[in-house]
């Protein structure tokens, strides 16, 4: 029996936007799957009654997340694009608003308010679909846009993240009203944060609606010029959905991916488009081999410094706060906000 596939499933599957992120999650699942197994050994080997890997998708999520914070900044301040005066006053203006927006989230009690979260987590959202948008443009697949199509592709990826916010503040609702867990804030006040981002979500869906058919005639026919993105954004949903019903496992997993995209998608481009290595610098910085030595290598590091401080240091010290739980939104937000950091 022949199988017919549709023109739109044939660009999905000849994309390489597409394939990066395939093997993004595959390399995600294995990075869960060492988390699991260092879990495994603390709680059934060891039987520690303290463990660093108290989840295994956090804990790798953070050993991986530190190191992309860290080298992603190195490449930053080392680029030929800051040399100059306005790059690097652009860059240190957006260094000290990172600081400020770190001071304000501490001041309303961090991890600890769930509306502080939220905002985070909105902030990361918009961080990954742009993201997405720009990997999609930057690949060629999306064509040469014109200007009403990349109005749509922003539309489109603030739509998505504001649609990712409103479901985790509605998970955020459905355990405060249903579950009997404990929260600082009242379910009216998660009640109406939900109510708000969902009525922004659905504003902007709107508008992508309505660019969508100016930039490309109908909105079928920009759902088939976008669909690889599309496929990503509609698989990053199902994982923030099917995981979130296990906790924090859906976001930590969103933030993975999101940083295997990076490391998938530069090593890819060093391998087409890298340059011969003459120092242990250029090695690191223009070889694919060099750079994935460098990013697993620090995140193995990361990995060593946050059993230590479990089970040497017993978690005192400010190399016990870095590799924290409670500093990784604060290392996620300075490197948000400089990631809008443009040379021009």
């Amino acid at each position: 029996m022949a199988t017919t596939i549709s023109p739109a499933m044939a660009m999905t599957h000849a994309s390489q936007t597409w394939k990066r992120f395939t093997v993004a999650c595959v390399c995600a699942l294995i990075a869960t799957l060492i988390g699991c197994a260092i879990y495994a050994v603390e709680t059934l080997v060891l039987r520690c009654r303290h463990r660093f890997a108290e989840s295994p998708t956090e804990a790798v999520t953070r050993a991986v997340g530190i190191a992309h914070f860290l080298i992603g900044g190195l490449f930053l301040i080392t680029s030929p694009s800051v040399r100059n005066r306005i790059a690097l006053a652009r860059l240190a203006g957006l260094t000290l608003l990172g600081l400020g927006l770190c001071w304000v989230f501490s001041s309303v009690g961090g991890d600890k308010n769930p509306l502080a979260m939220l905002a985070f987590f909105g902030f990361f959202f918009a961080h990954e679909a742009g993201d997405e948008a720009t990997l999609f443009r930057r690949s060629g697949e999306a064509g040469q846009l014109t200007v009403g199509q990349a109005r749509f592709l922003g539309w489109l990826s603030w739509s998505v993240a504001l649609a990712w916010i409103t479901l985790l503040a509605g998970f955020y609702l459905v355990r405060a009203s249903f579950l009997s867990r404990p929260n600082p804030i009242g379910t009216m006040e998660l009640a109406i944060a939900w109510l708000l981002a969902a009525g922004i979500a659905i504003s902007c869906i709107g508008y992508s609606v309505v660019w969508g058919r100016r930039a490309y005639g109908s909105f079928a026919a920009s759902v088939d010029a976008n669909l690889p993105l599309l496929g990503i954004y509609a698989g990053l949903t199902v994982v923030l959905l099917v995981g979130s019903i296990f906790g924090s496992v859906g976001l930590n997993l969103i933030i993975l991916v999101h940083v295997m995209t990076w490391l998938v998608g530069t090593t890819d481009d060093l391998r087409k488009h890298g340059s011969p290595a003459t120092n242990v610098w250029t090695w690191i910085r223009q070889t694919p081999v060099g750079f994935l030595t460098l990013h697993l290598g620090l995140a193995g590091v990361v990995l060593v410094l946050m059993a230590m401080r479990t089970h040497v240091w017993e978690r005192t010290g400010i190399v016990c706060d870095l590799v924290s739980r409670g500093w990784f939104p604060f290392w996620s937000i300075l490197h948000i906000t400089i990631a809008f950091w443009r040379s021009k």
